[in-house]
């Protein structure tokens, strides 16, 4: 199982106020990052084509999709999408004024089997809305996001195991 996350930076929704403020900035910023995101885009046809499995995150929404040749794989019948919000799966601001509040932001697990998705699916938001930090532009803050929390990882591997044991 390929396990991968591309660089979200130019294609997730907290990069939409970016693409209107500073668009040069952020064409050379895509620039930068567009391999990455056809490598794994490669991987993933790959995987599909040799019949092995992968999985992907990204924020939701996310331009990604639209970056050649993510548009033939999520086309792929195989291939499976399941939304979920990170402050379920333990995404907490981890110091500062606002340490221990979640994080409510919407990601998305995308796989050549449900098996390796199955246990995001549960990960929905159940927190009262005081929980959270509030608002965007919490720079310091959204830092963190950038890493895959325990449970996170966790959900990747149980998934992982699932697969196996429905394969053998």
């Amino acid at each position: 199982v390929a396990v991968m996350a591309p660089e979200c930076g130019p294609y997730g929704p907290m990069s939409n106020l970016n693409w209107h403020l500073h668009p040069e900035t952020m064409k050379w910023k895509e620039l930068q990052v567009r391999p990455l995101a056809k490598f794994c885009g490669k991987v993933a046809l790959l995987q599909l084509a040799k019949g092995l499995h992968f999985i992907q995150e990204q924020p939701h929404p996310s331009k990604l999709y639209g970056v050649l040749p993510w548009p033939t794989v999520i086309k792929d019948d195989r291939v499976g999408q399941v939304i979920y919000h990170r402050c379920a799966a333990g995404l907490k601001v981890p110091k500062g004024k606002h340490k221990g509040k979640f994080i409510k932001k919407p990601s998305s697990m995308t796989s050549s089997h449900s098996d390796l998705i199955y246990f995001f699916e549960t990960c929905q938001c159940r927190h009262r809305q005081d929980q959270h930090i509030t608002g965007d532009g919490h720079n310091i803050e959204l830092k963190a996001a950038q890493v895959w929390t325990w449970k996170e990882a966790s959900n990747i591997i149980r998934g992982v195991q699932r697969l196996k044991h429905t394969l053998s």
